[in-house]
């Protein structure tokens, strides 16, 4: 090239690692964060213990649904005739085809994402709330935009400790903020 030649190279574009492993996701509900690999040619979900993921929401059947991995790579969930049924991105289904990033709902409750995933450790899951059941009330209150008067009166308590329960619960989650508060909430279905 010659001293005047302003052309540069770019490298060639990189392509992300092609999906390898299938995926249950909770997205809500009380497994809310749990992740597990699909290694299984069956995999049954539902409230049974003996349930490869069990789901312990409300409107969720023992065993409520299985998905299959067929011979050609294709994954088949299946609704084994669940009291509230099986919806995938919205639409009940008997039995049906799943593609990365399918939502699967489970009850009224728990939200699932069926997907791929070359790298598991990418995506840590959710710790638990390690908060007392009345610090749950509290926070549950907090998310329905109650001032902490409000939830004073509400459950027959001080505003002082009303204030008292916040400070905890914020320590505890590592949060500052009622709206943090609420996200922490609603991305474990408590709200």
């Amino acid at each position: 090239m010659g001293a005047g030649d302003k052309t540069t190279r770019h490298p060639p574009p990189s392509r992300p690692p092609k999906p390898t492993h299938p995926w249950l996701v909770v997205l809500q509900g009380a497994a809310a964060g749990r992740r597990v690999r699909l290694e299984r040619a069956e995999f049954l979900v539902g409230r049974d213990p003996a349930a490869d993921l069990v789901l312990e929401d409300s409107g969720v059947s023992r065993r409520h649904f299985k998905i299959v991995r067929a011979g050609d790579g294709i994954f088949n969930l299946i609704d084994l005739d669940s009291t509230n049924g099986t919806h995938v991105n919205g639409v009940r289904v008997d039995l049906t085809i799943l593609r990365g990033q399918d939502r699967i709902e489970v009850g009224p409750v728990a939200r699932l994402c069926f997907t791929f995933d070359a790298d598991p450790r990418e995506e840590t899951p959710l710790p638990p709330l390690d908060l007392s059941p009345r610090q749950l009330e509290v926070a549950k209150l907090v998310c329905q935009g109650l001032t902490n008067a409000e939830i004073a009166a509400t459950l027959g308590i001080g505003a002082r400790t009303v204030t008292s329960h916040l400070d905890h619960i914020y320590t505890r989650l590592d949060i500052g903020s009622r709206s943090a508060l609420a996200t922490a909430l609603a991305k474990r279905g408590l709200v």
